[in-house]
Order: C-alpha cells, then structure tokens, then sequence
C-alpha cells in the first residue's frame, strides 16, 4: 500500500504511471495548486482501491487512463479548480464502485469512455461548473457495470453530459434537485429508471434515449410533459419523434394500449407545432375528427351527430 492520508501539499502530488500493489490512500489529504494540477496521477495502476474520501483539492484531479483495481472513494470530498477542469478521468477503468457521496466540486468533471464495473454513487454530491460553457459532468460513452444514482438531493448547476452512457442495472434520479440543469441522455441506454416527476430538470436531451422499465409513480401525462422540455430555441429543436416512440413502445409492451396511443397523439401534436401555420389546418381537422388516426371512436361519434342532423 501507499498511505499517505491527512498529507499537506504546497503544489502537485505526482504519481504518474505509479504500479500500487494494494492501496493508494489520500484520505483528509489537502493539496493545493491553485490553477494547476493538484493530483496528477495518469496511467496510475493500483492493485485494490483509490481512497480519497474527505480530500480536499485547490487545483486540478487528473486520472486519465488510470486502472483500479476495487473500489474509488471519493466520499465528502472537496475539488475546486473554477472555471476549469476540477476532475480529468478520461478512459478511467474500475473494477468495482465508484462512491462519491456528498462530493463537492467547483469545476467541470471530465469522465468520458471512464468504464465502472460496479455502480456510480452521486448521492447527495453537488457539481457546479463555474463556467456556462462547460458541462458539470461529461461522461459520454461511460460504461456502468451495475448502476447510477443521481438521488438523496444531487445537485448541478450546468450540463450533465451522458451522451452514449451504457448502464447495466438502474439510473436513480429519485430526490435529484437540479431544476436548472441540462439532462442530456442523447443515445444513452439504461435498463430502469428509477425517477420522480420532480426530479427531472426543466431541460431534458432525450433523442435515442432508451430503457427497458419505467417506475408507474410518473404517469404517462407528467412523462409526456417531461418530453416538452426537450432543449432548443426554436420548435422544431424542441420535437424528436424517438422519445415519444420510445415511450409508447414501453407501453404497449405493458400492455397499456390505450396509453400508447395517447403518447403518439401527442407525438403529432408535437410535430405539427413545428409545421407553418397553413400546414397545420388540416392536422387541426383530423384531430378533431379522429385524433389523428389514435381515437377512431369520435368517427362513430361525428356519424351519429350527422345522421341525426339528416
């Protein structure tokens, strides 16, 4: 093992390519480097885990292309780097979790191809990048093994980037407090959702995003008012037809066929905002008629009034 818990550093800690049998710990450590790099650790090897719980950083964490061999603790740790990056752990490789329970990071966290063979726990952790330019988190194509809880009152302030994110197990956004962030799942694959309607941000990127199971707790409206807060300026940014697809095959696999149909209805509903106002008169009519195809009933309903006003 490397223990080096509760050290004080003036200036950066350097293990680059460092081969650690067992443990490398920093656990209470403080290493401050003001608008430099406060951990560089690159190609770091460790054998068991990466103890950093409680550390607290003044400048930057870089881990690219570090391979651990259990466990990441990074439990009510504190990283500050404003403006720039607070964390650079590209193509970070784990074995088992990552836990970083009321983590506190002032600065962007860069993760992107990071792969996790356990879960990622962000419970309670709160990210703010400092700079509106950069995302909070920017983990696409992260690989979970197991699962990724954004929940117990996590916070951000900026984009949270999981473009082409794969999660094994469950996504767990349930007590997520983040109403000015930017959720972006774009091609992102999870096997459940476990939400709240209230947890989800006023801006959402949901085109290519798929799961195998919804909780019933959201119900198909509050899920269909989730899909209007797709980002974008202008109405035809706002409406992707592949999330109201996505939705409506969940459903029908349910079972929930009338629900399905809903969901498609708003689905055109949704198109045909985008459309010039003179293309869209006769949307209004067959929706009017028999809600474009999804409420054949009215058609019985038009058939009778007309017979009866003949």
């Amino acid at each position: 093992d490397f223990y080096a818990g509760g050290i004080i550093v003036s200036g950066g800690f350097i293990v680059v390519g460092a081969d650690i049998a067992g443990v490398l710990t920093l656990r209470y450590a403080l290493l401050a480097n003001p608008g430099g790099v406060a951990l560089e650790a690159g190609g770091l090897r460790t054998g068991r885990g990466l103890l950093l719980s409680h550390l607290r950083a003044c400048g930057e964490v870089r881990l690219p292309g570090a391979r651990i061999g259990s466990i990441v603790r990074l439990d009510d740790a504190q990283l500050s780097n404003p403006g720039g990056r607070a964390v650079s752990a590209q193509a970070l490789v784990t074995e088992s979790d990552i836990f970083a329970e009321r983590l506190r990071v002032e600065g962007s966290v860069y993760m992107p191809g990071a792969r996790i063979g356990g879960s990622f726990h962000l419970d309670g952790a709160a990210l703010s990048a400092g700079n509106p330019a950069e995302p909070a988190i920017d983990a696409i194509r992260m690989t979970i093994s197991r699962s990724l809880y954004l929940n117990d009152g996590f916070t951000a302030g900026g984009e949270l980037r999981f473009t082409g994110m794969q999660v094994a197990g469950h996504m767990d956004i349930v007590g997520m407090q983040a109403p000015d962030a930017l959720l972006n799942l774009y091609g992102a694959h999870v096997s459940d959702v476990h939400d709240d309607f209230s947890a989800w941000p006023a801006m959402v990127d949901l085109d290519g995003f798929t799961y195998d199971s919804l909780l019933r707790t959201v119900s198909v409206r509050q899920r269909l008012n989730i899909l209007t807060r797709l980002h974008g300026d202008d109405p035809a940014d706002r409406y992707r037809p592949h999330p109201y697809e996505q939705l409506a095959t969940h459903q029908r696999a349910l079972g929930h066929d009338d629900e399905a149909r809903t969901v498609l209805l708003a689905r055109q509903r949704a198109r045909r905002r985008t459309l010039p106002l003179a293309r869209r008169m006769p949307g209004y009519l067959l929706d009017a008629l028999v809600g474009y195809g999804y409420r054949p009933l009215r058609a019985v309903t038009w058939a009778t009034g007309l017979l009866i006003a003949g």
